[in-house]
């Protein structure tokens, strides 16, 4: 017993522990966060995601931005820490910025980005956009200052003489402001996810792939990115993207929680205009450079709104 008490007395606390763990993630000290985390396969998931191997100079340099901005904005505060022998469990709060909301917002801007390309009468090259885009989440990156705080409950071992944090993805996601969830694509919910699908749709199959195109065609006679298309087979997929609609209609019109109430009243404006345009579209015979394509301002309106409605619900 004696024996047993004299060889632990001189052993570092699990506290200790844990703040020469917090302090190797602030320092970017690979070797140590290697031996002092149990497990780093999600830290290195996210890692991998912002610059990959095969990813150009530009590219890592903005991840290595990133990553130096996630660092020196990252704080804590342990609360309790319950050492039981080997084991050890310690509460803290994570605050980090706020990188969920970051790419959500910088996502929204990119999309509104090749919106208007799309439409400009003297679109960008895609190496220009490619530009415009890096810039984008340049400034977003150094302009970022929003934070998020977490409680987390992290589990420890002491082990080859020193004590392991066994990190989990509740810590990593901490650690990264969300980022993780938002990488790994977990709803919040299943209206959520229906309403991700909704979006999806205005902006893919209506949208994108519908309107945009065969205002491009009567416009120039090609489609919104420049190239040949056949007009009258992307008014009959634009026909079977219309059949959805009811289903979507009736989805949305029943969602009761206070939370969608912003989503279900822009969206009750986006189904008329989509109605509507579509109408427009079915009711005229498309010619290539007839010049007298639907007026889609409203829709367009309306299709930003909704995006961003059910960007904030995430």
């Amino acid at each position: 017993m004696v024996l047993a008490l004299l060889a632990g007395c001189g052993r570092q606390k699990a506290q200790a522990g844990l703040e020469q763990a917090m302090a190797a993630l602030k320092s970017q000290d690979e070797a140590k966060i290697a031996a002092l985390f149990e497990d780093t396969s999600s830290l290195e998931d996210i890692v991998d995601a912002s610059g990959d191997t095969t990813d150009s100079a530009e590219t890592k340099r903005y991840a290595q931005q990133l990553v130096d901005k996630v660092t020196a904005t990252l704080a804590y505060k342990i609360g309790t820490v319950q050492e039981d022998g080997d084991t050890a469990s310690a509460t803290m709060d994570i605050t980090a910025l706020d990188l969920k909301s970051l790419m959500q917002s910088l996502i929204t801007q990119m999309f509104q980005l090749a919106m208007d390309n799309a439409f400009a009468s003297s679109p960008l090259s895609d190496q220009e956009m490619g530009a415009k885009y890096d810039k984008l989440f340049a400034d977003g990156i150094t302009d970022a200052s929003a934070t998020v705080t977490t409680a987390v409950t992290v589990a420890m071992e002491y082990k080859d003489g020193q004590w392991k944090v066994k990190a989990d993805d509740t810590f990593w996601d901490a650690v990264f402001g969300g980022l993780l969830t938002m990488a790994q694509g977990e709803a919040v919910d299943d209206d959520l996810s229906k309403l991700e699908d909704v979006d999806s749709w205005v902006s893919g199959d209506i949208w994108g792939e519908g309107f945009c195109d065969l205002a491009s065609y009567i416009a120039d006679g090609t489609s919104s990115t420049g190239q040949t298309m056949d007009a009258e087979f992307t008014m009959q997929q634009l026909t079977k993207a219309m059949a959805d609609k009811p289903g979507y209609d009736s989805f949305i019109a029943g969602l009761t929680d206070e939370k969608y109430a912003d989503v279900k009243s822009i969206y009750e404006k986006l189904s008329g205009q989509i109605d509507t345009v579509y109408g427009q579209f079915k009711g005229m015979t498309i010619k290539a450079g007839a010049g007298n394509a639907p007026d889609t301002g409203l829709f367009e309106q309306y299709m930003s709104a909704f995006e961003e409605a059910v960007m904030k619900l995430e």
